[in-house]
């Protein structure tokens, strides 16, 4: 199935599964959709089955969001208790849970009871649309006593039956390419992995990768030992940087401990590092290596490390931003170079990223789908050096193998269905069903007023608005006196402001313009945020605004209503319009 025909199924509000092989762009759809549900201001919660996959989306994981904890069984106490506390489940719209894979079925129940409790719906988890994400060829759940056996994966149990999943099977390989890579990783699929493909994995064990590249290995300890070892050895000048926390102190903690991010990141010139995030704009992603070729000292942020990639390009790490919440709000958030030292790391974290270069040791796999995620990081056999491989490397469970068969003809016939099908009708009705559950978030903070919007209502209402703004500004009013106590919005006031002067050039705006010390500061923001790769809330089409709390970025105290102000003579690129 094509990514886009996935999508259009998603927007329906559809319960889907979202699955394909290691590369095919699942993660690349779910935040496709997950764009579409903030843009329509559409409650939703992204989390994941462990807080590495969960950083990856800026979500959290299933565990956390749910209530659940580490608990097998819950009492009606316990139901009472998180009823109480997450109130936000009430009104979710969307649920969505990435590595699907290592959820355990005894969890995926405990979600689903949850939320049908605290929904008061006893529809399959309690009539929201749930969406799971994953790849069962991958990392399998962790049993302590190995006690449930295949009754462990969550497509085994009740539940997943009466949730009626549309199965969503990603066919196009974005990452190996046509390398002899996908061939074997198909093998390994199909349990057709032939004597050749073995003695090519072998072979791999005499490939010049290079002075630096990433060793994968099964346990902590050999990947712990590594890199303290080569970054001990390393004569140069020793730097750290100190991450930056936000919000709830519970939440920023349970944000540092799910994406593994260091609190204190030492470095060095010299130091092998991965980057840790996505970023297209600056040009690397979850999973790009690269060496400390220099340090820079940076007025805002101190120093910074000069990363030279594998593909000879020089990236400055910036910081980068993780955070915890629901609906697109921040609840918490960590910021932190998005780097890990990279001589070595383990193959459960390397889950999810794509490499370019690594030695791996598969002589002690120790559970099924290990091996497979690791070779499967790769995108050609030529950047792979196998050391060693054990009687587990390529095997698979034979029910994973026969359920995965049957995804594929679900899929099938779901694409075939829905040849010719026209989704716009669908995606309305969806939209209108979570609108009437109140599904939809209200107006942003700190806004009273009506919003604008297509009923006749709400259009007479911005005629109003527009009208006694235009007039006050006429009358230089102060920007403060024409909220009228709050009940019209800065943003909505801005915004008049702009259209009027667009089709009024003669109406003059200069009284409001700041001091050159405020527009410094606020286009100090704009440009920060626009260098780390974040998206302010700018609006094209003659509106603009962003959030009052940009000033933190600078940590300077500017009035909101100055930032506002200072808007007005910004473009989206923090300059003074001509």
């Amino acid at each position: 199935m094509e990514q886009s025909l996935a999508l259009n199924i998603l927007k329906t509000g559809r319960n889907t599964m979202l699955t394909g092989m290691a590369g095919a762009g699942k993660t690349y759809v779910l935040n496709e959709y997950i764009d579409y549900l903030k843009k329509r201001r559409i409650k939703f919660a992204v989390t994941a089955s462990t807080g590495i996959a969960a950083s990856h989306l800026n979500g959290m994981t299933i565990h956390s969001w749910s209530g659940i904890g580490v608990k097998e069984t819950l009492s009606i106490s316990d139901l009472e208790s998180i009823k109480a506390k997450k109130f936000n489940i009430e009104d979710t719209a969307v649920l969505i849970i990435d590595e699907i894979s290592m959820l355990h079925s005894r969890q995926f129940e405990l979600v689903d009871e949850v939320l049908r409790f605290c929904r008061e719906n006893d529809e399959p988890f309690g009539g929201i649309q749930i969406i799971v994400c994953g790849d069962f060829f991958q990392l399998p759940p962790v049993e302590k006593n190995k006690d449930t056996g295949s009754a462990k994966f969550c497509f085994m149990s009740p539940v997943w039956v009466s949730a009626k999943f549309h199965i969503c099977y990603l066919t196009k390989q974005y990452r190996q390419q046509g390398d002899v890579l996908s061939d074997i990783l198909n093998q390994i699929r199909s349990d057709t992995v032939t004597q050749e493909s073995l003695d090519m994995i072998r072979a791999t064990k005499t490939n010049d990768l290079g002075d630096k590249y990433t060793r994968l290995y099964t346990h902590n300890i050999n990947v712990d030992e590594v890199n303290n070892k080569y970054l001990n050895e390393l004569e140069t000048k020793e730097y750290s940087f100190q991450a930056l926390f936000e919000g709830n102190n519970f939440l920023c903690d349970l944000l540092m401990r799910q994406s593994r991010i260091q609190e204190i990141f030492k470095f060095k010139v010299g130091a092998l590092v991965m980057f840790t995030k996505n970023n297209d704009e600056l040009g690397y992603c979850n999973g790009t290596c690269g060496e400390i070729v220099s340090v820079i000292e940076d007025d805002e942020h101190g120093f910074l490390p000069v990363v030279l990639t594998k593909k000879g390009e020089k990236i400055v790490a910036l910081p980068e931003i993780w955070s915890i919440g629901e609906n697109g709000e921040v609840a918490a958030s960590m910021t932190q170079l998005p780097l890990r030292l990279a001589w070595a790391i383990t193959v459960h974290k390397s889950q999810g990223m794509t490499l370019d270069a690594a030695e791996i040791d598969l002589s002690n796999v120790f559970e099924q789908g290990q091996g497979y995620v690791a070779l499967s990081r790769l995108r050609t056999l030529s950047g792979m050096r196998v050391l060693g491989m054990n009687d587990l490397t390529t095997h698979i469970s034979t029910l994973v193998r026969k359920v995965d068969k049957r995804f594929r003809e679900l899929s099938d016939q779901l694409e075939t269905e829905l040849e010719n099908h026209k989704f716009t009708l669908d995606h309305k009705a969806f939209y209108a069903k979570v609108k009437a559950n109140n599904g939809i978030l209200g107006p942003r903070s700190g806004y009273r007023g009506p919003r604008i919007g297509a009923s006749k209502s709400s259009r007479k209402t911005a005629k109003k608005n527009s009208d006694f703004v235009v007039e006050a500004i006429k009358a230089k009013r102060t920007l403060e006196s024409i909220t009228q106590n709050g009940q019209i919005c800065y943003s909505t006031i801005v915004k008049h402001l702009l259209a009027a002067k667009e089709s009024n050039p003669e109406i003059c705006l200069n009284y409001l313009k700041p001091s050159p010390d405020v527009l410094s500061a606020v286009s100090k923001a704009i440009k920060s945020y626009n260098s780390c790769g974040k998206e302010l809330s700018f609006r094209k089409n003659n509106s603009v605004f962003v959030s009052a709390h940009v000033s933190v970025v600078n940590g300077e105290d500017v009035p909101e209503c100055d930032i506002w102000k200072a808007l007005i003579f910004l473009d989206d690129l923090g300059e003074v319009k001509a």
